[in-house]
């Protein structure tokens, strides 16, 4: 019986790149069924108007605008209305998706059988299109007249033969996640990630308490599946990034991680005692980091 695969896209004011986004998906190959469904959570540009106007050739698709109510409530409520076996989540911020991905991380997922597959993310230029991986910044010596030196590595440059799709499986998401290590691997219900429907249902989604989606969804998932990592780019965000995104807030991001990490370990008070030392560490990194929101939450 053939799979179906969700694709889950939040929005939230980003007319200058939902298009892209959109016609990435179109793209998108594989053995499988597709669903789209698109929240668009209160956007107050045009990206609603260019949501329906650029998914008018794409079957199959669910469009909802809702009220602003945050990352974690739009992707619970994308994933109550999901009909797919799994859903490839999708950052409709600004990022695109490698045509390939979902038959990479399908292919991850049956090999080390896990429901949890993620791959790593590289940058595109939103002008001709290309995409880039191994992205190094190094700081200029002369920063008055260079502040930052950016060098970006083609994927067509990559060593000729197969692509690198190596996947590695990771035992122990838990430890993983809390040490912070393997790019994107907190990062499960953003772009590049895979789950399975029936994990997603049994943990309830994201923790609706938190702002951000991502590091809740994936502590819940680790309670229940080893993740798989897959070492090939399955999203893109654009090279000149966005300041007004989520992510460019550092302590605000911080402060969602530590209130993720609270929740998670009040509502299964085993971890504590079993991940002692790798909580401390991780406790310490965030709270340095929050200069603004209050941690007493984690008390």
């Amino acid at each position: 019986m053939m799979l179906t695969i969700t694709y889950l896209i939040t929005v939230f004011n980003k007319e200058k790149y939902i298009a892209k986004v959109i016609e990435s998906l179109k793209a998108i190959t594989g053995d499988f069924r597709k669903e789209f469904i698109l929240i668009d959570d209160g956007s107050t540009d045009k990206s609603i108007e260019l949501i329906k106007r650029h998914t008018a050739t794409l079957k199959n698709t669910i469009i909802v605008s809702q009220e602003n109510q945050g990352p974690a409530i739009a992707l619970n409520r994308g994933i109550s209305l999901a009909r797919g076996d799994y859903v490839f989540f999708i950052d409709g911020d600004d990022d695109i998706i490698d045509a390939e991905a979902t038959s990479l991380l399908l292919k991850s997922c049956n090999d080390f059988n896990t429901q949890v597959a993620f791959g790593a993310r590289g940058k595109y230029d939103a002008i001709t299109g290309e995409k880039f991986s191994n992205v190094i910044a190094k700081r200029s010596l002369d920063r008055r007249s260079n502040p930052e030196k950016i060098i970006f590595h083609p994927i067509t440059t990559a060593p000729s033969g197969p692509r690198n799709d190596a996947a590695s499986l990771i035992p122990d998401p838990i430890s993983a996640l809390l040490a912070g290590k393997i790019p994107r691997i907190r990062a499960i219900g953003s772009s590049g990630s895979l789950v399975k429907m029936e994990l997603l249902k049994k943990v309830g989604g994201s923790d609706e308490e938190v702002f951000v989606q991502d590091f809740s969804l994936a502590l819940k998932c680790a309670l229940h599946s080893n993740f798989v990592h897959v070492n090939h780019p399955t999203s893109f965000e654009p090279i000149s990034y966005d300041h007004n995104n989520l992510s460019s807030n550092k302590s605000f991001e911080s402060y969602n991680s530590l209130k993720a990490l609270a929740n998670f370990i009040k509502n299964n008070p085993q971890i504590a005692e079993q991940y002692k030392l790798e909580l401390y560490r991780l406790l310490w990194s965030i709270m340095w980091k929050i200069n603004k929101y209050n941690f007493k939450i984690f008390y």
